[in-house]
C-alpha cells in the first residue's frame, strides 16, 4: 500500500505492515510515525531484496548479511531481515551445509579436507563445519569413495607409465580432499606398493 501526504508518496508498505503500524486514513502525521513508517518500509525493501537473492540460489547467513550490506541496509535492518528469514525457515546454515556436502560427495566425490574448505568458504561457522564433517566421517566410508574415484581416473590414464599414473592419481585424490593416508592406501591397492 502506498502512504501519501497530500500528493507526495511517503512510503510503500504491505497491508500487513499498515495494520501493524495501525495506520488510518487522515491520521495525523508526526516525526515518530514517520520514523516508524520509514523503518518498516526499509525492512520490507530488505526482505524483498533477500527474497530475490534466495530465488536465485541458496544462501548462508553470512552471504545474506554481505549482500544486504552491499545494498546499503543498516546493521539493524540486516539483523531483523536475517532473523525473519531464519524464523520462516528460508535461511538455514545447517541445511545449506548438508546440501552442499551431499552435492560434493555424490556428484564429484570429496574428502573431509575439501568438504571443510568448501563449507568454510561459503561462510558457515567453524563449529558447524566441524560437526557436519565429523558426521560425514562417522556415517560414510571415505576410503570406498576415494577408491571409486581412483578407479575412474585410472581408467582414463592406462596409456601413462606407472610412476606418472601414481603421481597423477595421488594429486587428484588429495585435491579432492582425501587425506594422505587414504590416498596412499587407495594407490597401493590399485597400483601396488613401490
Amino acid at each position: 500500500m502506498t502512504i501519501r501526504i497530500g500528493r507526495r508518496v511517503v512510503a510503500t508498505v504491505s497491508l500487513e505492515s499498515m495494520n501493524e503500524l495501525q495506520l488510518a486514513v487522515n491520521q495525523p502525521w508526526d516525526d515518530a510515525l514517520a520514523a516508524r513508517v520509514t523503518d518498516v518500509a526499509n525492512l520490507e525493501k530488505a526482505l524483498s531484496a533477500a527474497g530475490r537473492r534466495l530465488n536465485r540460489q541458496a544462501t548462508t547467513v553470512r552471504q545474506m548479511r554481505t549482500r544486504l550490506n552491499e545494498l546499503g541496509f543498516d546493521e539493524s535492518t540486516q539483523q531483523r531481515t536475517i532473523g525473519r528469514l531464519i524464523q520462516r525457515g528460508l535461511l538455514d546454515d545447517e541445511a545449506f551445509g548438508r546440501a552442499l556436502i551431499d552435492e560434493l560427495i555424490l556428484r564429484r566425490s570429496a574428502g573431509a579436507n575439501l568438504l571443510r574448505h568448501k563449507l568454510l568458504a561459503k561462510g558457515l561457522e567453524a563449529s558447524l563445519v566441524a560437526r557436519l564433517v565429523t558426521e560425514v566421517a562417522e556415517s560414510d566410508d571415505p576410503y570406498s569413495r576415494a577408491l571409486a574415484l581412483a578407479r575412474v581416473k585410472l581408467a582414463d590414464s592406462t596409456w601413462l607409465e606407472l610412476p606418472t599414473r601414481r603421481r597423477r592419481l595421488y594429486g587428484q585424490l588429495t585435491r579432492r580432499g582425501y587425506d594422505l593416508e587414504t590416498a596412499e592406501a587407495v594407490i597401493s591397492e590399485l597400483l601396488g606398493q613401490d
